[in-house]
């Protein structure tokens, strides 16, 4: 038993890649011009240190399966801006609950599955916990997920966040891909993701004040296609082969 559940926790993300709907990008619907630093100021400072009328949350940073930062504290009026990966596998800020992590709420927001672009949520009610995963395949139950305004210990906190999708591990139910939603609860979206103006995710913010540019965006088809399943192929045997010395 052990070696099926370590089996389908190597296979999954890699089999969900030869579906087409995990390879196309989601449809871009807004304006991509550059934003102008008044209305698009970067944050600066580290941790969940609030600078300014946005904050940063960079998704991926290095390729790890988490956001950074994690745990966020933000007013009513924040804009939240999530900064996607410039290239490599898509993830999603898609709000879900305490209770279940890794189910999309009803009415919550949702980038959908997205690369090289910038998602913003807009903080409306500080008072109340916001819980937020990443919905490709087996990346909450590897516990890629974040909190806004949550508690800083005990239950509804962050880590208590992390550790209840952590506990669903590999049976974490597959999502109907749907692209973007607007709206939320406590936070909102009221665009679908646009392409990425401001400093690309996992390298270094850039000073308050810049402007940034369109011109070094880059395309979110690069990786798709037959090169990711070549590349997942040689990583699908060997997941195999660790699967059989447990069993």
């Amino acid at each position: 038993m052990l070696g099926l559940n370590v089996l389908a926790a190597l296979l999954l993300p890699l089999l969900a890649l030869g579906d087409p709907q995990y390879n196309t990008p989601d449809p871009l619907t807004t304006s991509t011009t550059s934003s102008s630093s008044s209305a698009v100021p970067s944050a600066t400072g580290g941790g969940n240190g609030f600078a300014g009328s946005t904050m940063d949350i960079t998704v991926a940073p290095g390729g790890s399966l988490s956001f950074n930062p994690g745990s966020i504290s933000a007013p009513n009026g924040t804009m939240l801006r999530f900064l996607f990966p410039s290239s490599g596998l898509q993830h999603s800020v898609t709000q879900t609950s305490l209770q279940n992590p890794c189910t999309p709420m009803q009415g919550g927001f949702d980038s959908g599955l997205t690369v090289a672009t910038a998602f913003f949520l807009m903080v409306t009610d500080d008072q109340t916990p916001i819980y937020f995963a990443c919905k490709f395949p087996g990346h909450c139950g590897q516990q890629m997920v974040g909190t806004i305004n949550a508690p800083s210990s005990g239950t509804g906190s962050f880590s208590d966040f992390q550790s209840a999708a952590g506990a669903i591990g590999v049976n974490e139910a597959p999502i109907s891909f749907t692209g973007a939603s607007t709206g939320g609860v406590g936070a909102i979206a009221t665009a679908p993701p646009t392409t990425n103006t401001a400093t690309s995710a996992g390298s270094s913010s850039t000073s308050s004040g810049s402007t940034s540019s369109t011109s070094a965006a880059p395309s979110p088809t690069q990786n798709s296609g037959a090169g990711r399943l070549a590349i997942t192929a040689g990583e699908l045997v060997a997941a195999a082969g660790v699967a059989m010395i447990l069993l």
